[in-house]
């Protein structure tokens, strides 16, 4: 067995060399083979005994499994692990958090994914271990009996229904109304406090719960956490802090509150007169526009005068109108969102502004604020779809997240996990997550059984440069070389940087066209492509569904934005053999997001990190049809600004699979030969 050289303090670095085992490349270790070197090392002993050897899927330990199980059994309490995919990284946390319940009889403990789908997958893998906390979003509310079906949870103001029996007390489990039947939401919200062992959640619910909630010790003093596929926790702090405005909602909210207290209806019109001049007055619809300080200031200044204290004395009457007229629901969640965020607004308004200081600047706005204004008709199902409505919303966009990251989410014993961390500076300068501990876990994947490819002809798709034929040149081509893939079985996963892309791929894809089996998701829009159209029309809604779909056989194409399938969805067994890859994630060199980072930290700064999640995405990207390594698997870069930057994403064992100087059709061609051997 090689020595662990990639590890920091690695075993290979210690004065008395342990006995070492060795694995059958195919089958990994038993509990038996382990004996020796856990005789020998007896730090390594608790983590063998947690090891879930009853799971049938882990009847076996992996050499990455057990090469993190050193690592770890020499007492690292703060540690970033990048492992390939395929190595088990969460078999890695779960065995890690049972250990130090077994050690140190931690009773608080949590492993926390990006989304709750991810959360079903580990408790579905690991279901006798873990107990799954989610959100008010998939609890059904019993305060509205008669409605079908039922409203969700995060669809009602909770808040502000006091007297609602089947709230559950979270300190006894018992109702508030004696005999009535538990509220599904704080039921199991109870539950989950009582449970002694693995929780595992969402980013959302976890910072939410360290950020706003009090729970008297339960669950803001835990004892370990497990950060997974924490390459994403910086953007996925940046939403849960980011807040919307918008003067439909406001004026939905005031119709409420002029009933109850005249005095707080008068200062949020008079907010709401601010609000319409800054988001709407010489600005163009649909666009967009950062929001210059002094406008910034004049929103606090408007906000800062409304006092909702008069609606807590009147929260009484609030629920009376709860049930009373069409939209009373609706308009009231809007006056519990007042109550509960207006000091989040006014704050979150004050960091995007510098801070000051004896007349110099302190530090740069770490928030950034835009605004857009839009004519959209109303919903049927929303407020009685009273026909069109303008809408000024306002978004302030919360960005410099490191030092909350670190204050609140990071414990004293926190293992970082992640298949795509990169280069470990930026990705430390962004998330704060800068351990000295690293550990490095190659999958076993055999390079012979991939290739990733840099096609030579094709062009760049960048907006300054690419023809007025782009990108429907690019994806017509790809439709066809897609097409000769599917005539000899080979199923194909295309991502595509944008909806407008996705929709111009239908449009060659359809019967008329090239009649391409395409599985993609619709989300209710339209394009502007009667052919586009009619082919949205047989598509699931939803990227969850479309890939349920295509795992269950139908299709032979998965059609998706980066974003949305670039990682979280699996496809192995040769469900999808090949990837094509429209075009590098570079955000729109126009937003809001780009004008803030390139003024925050130089054109050369902003550049980098955008490089990094670049890098990120490719190696995510060709991760979904990567598993185990028996089926062969390639992934073609179309875009000319893939060129250097797909080369020093890959592992280095992986750099002898990267093929150029080949044609955008050849490389295609070599594919099918590669995969058909």
């Amino acid at each position: 067995m090689m020595a662990d050289q990639l590890l920091l303090g690695s075993i290979a670095d210690t004065p008395s060399p342990i006995p070492i085992v060795q694995e059958s490349p195919q089958e990994g270790y038993t509990r038996e083979m382990l004996a020796v070197e856990v005789a020998a090392n007896p730090a390594l002993a608790p983590y063998v005994e947690c090891f879930p050897w009853h799971i049938p899927r882990y009847f076996r330990m992996r050499e990455a499994q057990l090469k993190a199980f050193r690592f770890l059994s020499q007492g690292h309490d703060q540690v970033l692990l990048e492992g390939e995919t395929g190595v088990g990284k969460s078999l890695i946390g779960i065995v890690w958090l049972s250990v130090l319940r077994k050690l140190h009889g931690y009773k608080r403990i949590f492993y926390v994914v990006p989304n709750l789908a991810q959360a079903k997958q580990i408790a579905k893998r690991f279901s006798d271990m873990v107990f799954v906390l989610e959100g008010r979003e998939s609890h059904d509310c019993l305060y509205y009996p008669d409605q079908k079906p039922a409203w969700k949870a995060n669809e009602i103001p909770c808040a502000i229904l006091r007297s609602c029996g089947h709230r559950v007390d979270q300190a006894t489990g018992k109702t508030l109304e004696e005999g009535a039947v538990p509220c599904p939401y704080y039921a199991h919200k109870y539950a989950a406090k009582q449970y002694e062992g693995i929780v595992v959640t969402t980013y959302a619910f976890y910072l939410i719960m360290r950020l706003f909630k009090s729970e008297k010790g339960v669950w803001e003093d835990h004892d370990a956490v497990v950060l997974d596929e924490v390459h994403n926790i910086t953007p996925l702090v940046r939403n849960v802090l980011s807040y919307d405005i918008t003067d439909w909602h406001l004026e939905r909210a005031i119709e409420v509150v002029e009933k109850v207290d005249e005095s707080v209806s008068v200062s949020l019109k008079k907010f709401l007169v601010v609000f319409k001049k800054i988001v709407s007055r010489n600005k163009p619809p649909f666009t967009k526009i950062v929001l210059e300080d002094d406008e910034i200031k004049k929103l606090i200044k408007a906000l800062e005068a409304i006092d909702t204290s008069p609606l807590e004395s009147k929260k009484n009457e609030l629920e009376k109108m709860a049930s009373q007229a069409e939209g009373g629901r609706e308009a009231l969640n809007e006056v519990q969102n007042l109550l509960f965020n207006l000091w989040r607004y006014i704050q979150s308004l004050r960091y995007a502004i510098p801070k000051e200081e004896n007349d110099e600047i302190k530090h740069m706005a770490l928030n950034y604020v835009f605004s857009y204004f839009v004519s959209e008709p109303i919903p049927e199902e929303e407020y009685g779809g009273r026909g069109p409505k303008v809408i000024n919303r306002l978004t302030i966009q919360s960005h410099h997240v490191r030092p909350l990251i670190r204050k609140k989410v990071l414990l004293s014993r926190t293992l970082a996990m992640s298949a795509t961390i990169g280069d470990r500076t930026v990705f430390g300068y962004i998330s704060g997550i800068d351990f000295p501990q690293y550990l490095f876990l190659e999958s076993g994947f055999p390079a012979e059984n991939t290739r990733i490819y840099m096609p030579s002809d094709t062009p760049s798709l960048a907006y300054s440069v690419r023809s007025d034929r782009e990108p429907a040149k690019s994806l017509e081509s790809i439709v066809k070389e897609c097409k000769l893939f599917n005539a000899e079985g080979i199923r194909v996963l295309v991502l595509v940087g944008s909806h407008q892309e996705l929709d111009k791929f239908l449009f060659y894809s359809s019967p008329d066209k090239e009649n391409l089996d395409v599985i993609t998701y619709s989300r209710g829009r339209s394009s502007n492509s009667p052919r586009s159209d009619a082919m949205l029309g047989t598509m699931p809604k939803t990227p969850k569904e479309a890939v349920e779909l295509f795992r269950g056989g139908k299709g032979m194409v998965l059609l998706g934005t980066e974003q949305n399938f670039s990682e979280g969805i699996d496809l192995p067994d040769g469900l999808a053999q090949v990837v094509i890859t429209l075009r590098p994630g570079y955000p729109d060199p126009n937003s809001p997001e780009s004008k803030f980072e390139n003024r925050k930290f130089g054109k050369n700064g902003a550049f980098a990190i955008h490089q990094w999640l670049v890098k990120i995405r490719i190696k995510q990207a060709r991760g979904r049809t990567e598993r185990d390594g028996k089926i062969k698997s390639v992934t073609i870069c179309y875009d000319q600004r893939f060129k250097g930057l797909v080369y020093y994403a890959l592992p280095e064992k992986l750099r002898t699979s990267y093929i150029s100087g080949k044609t955008f059709a050849d490389c295609c061609l070599d594919a099918r030969a590669f995969l058909k051997k």
